[in-house]
């Protein structure tokens, strides 16, 4: 589906190739919403905000057969008001979207910069394993924020390394890594890589069944590294707005300080479930703690 206006040439040249889209018009978009907006539906706002479904995302499979994961307006607002709180944009700042919509990740990454009316680059498919290509495509469209697995941070400043250095990226303020483990050395590299400039860094944990991220961890200097390094794994930090974090171990009780536990989220982070209840019952468990709302 692409929405256009009377400029746009979607409408005007509906044979070209674009024309096995559905088109349509905003103007009648909206026209068609305010018809539709009368005194028995001025409830349907805090319905959205609820347990209604905004997208079904699938897991990567990386622990069995991918799952579709159920999530709903309420999680996906939540994680996104906490990112305007937790880090707001500033004037002039232009967002960037390179994931693709096949994961969670893009829910955050587009809704987050539209909804505050930021501007977005969207990065051509695959441009991101071209380190060379990719860094020309941030500092043409003056790109402030990047979200990126370490791998893809590897690749960057394996290329800066032997092309301009720090005098890249002059406006890519703020760096985000997850979806995968980062290690300390790649982020002492990137602070000895930009030393003297200013930049923010934050290290998100999270999955799927957590709308992307439920824990963040920010990184300022060097000096960060060695105070939030634990055995040589980086803190994956604290909770984001609403979401609970307990270490359980197989009977589900808190296990002491030190010990070895798995981690389990509670919270409007949390999905609604499995798509077909297929495995939920497994991973979406009944809260075992009286004391959480959630």
């Amino acid at each position: 589906c692409i929405l256009v206006d009377d400029q746009s040439l979607f409408k005007k040249e509906n044979t070209t190739v674009w024309s096995k889209f559905f088109i349509i018009d905003i103007n009648d978009l909206v026209q068609h919403f305010e018809n539709k907006l009368d005194d028995r539906n001025l409830n349907d706002h805090e319905r959205l905000r609820s347990q209604s479904l905004v997208s079904v995302i699938y897991t990567s499979g990386s622990t069995g057969k991918p799952k579709g994961v159920l999530l709903n307006h309420q999680t996906a607002l939540n994680r996104i008001y906490w990112q305007w709180k937790q880090f707001p944009y500033e004037q002039n700042e232009i967002a960037c979207l390179k994931t693709s919509l096949l994961f969670v990740d893009s829910i955050v990454e587009i809704f987050s910069a539209l909804l505050q009316l930021i501007p977005m680059a969207i990065s051509p498919k695959g441009l991101g394993a071209n380190p060379e290509a990719f860094v020309q495509f941030l500092e043409k469209f003056s790109i402030s924020r990047l979200v990126m697995v370490p791998s893809m941070l590897r690749n960057i400043l394996f290329y800066l390394t032997i092309a301009g250095g720090a005098t890249r990226l002059p406006n890519l303020r703020f760096w985000i890594c997850n979806s995968e483990t980062l290690s300390p050395n790649l982020l002492e590299k990137f602070f000895n890589m930009f030393a003297g400039t200013s930049k923010l860094f934050a290290n998100f944990y999270g999955s799927t069944e957590t709308m992307a991220d439920c824990t963040y961890e920010v990184f300022t200097c060097k000096e960060d590294i060695k105070r939030k390094t634990f055995e040589n794994c980086l803190s994956i930090g604290k909770p984001m707005f609403n979401t609970h974090i307990y270490i359980l171990d197989e009977e589900l009780q808190l296990v002491a300080s030190g010990e070895v536990g798995e981690i389990t989220v509670s919270g409007l982070n949390v999905a609604n479930g499995y798509l077909d209840g297929e495995k939920t019952n497994q991973s979406f468990i009944k809260n075992p703690f009286p004391d959480d709302p959630y």
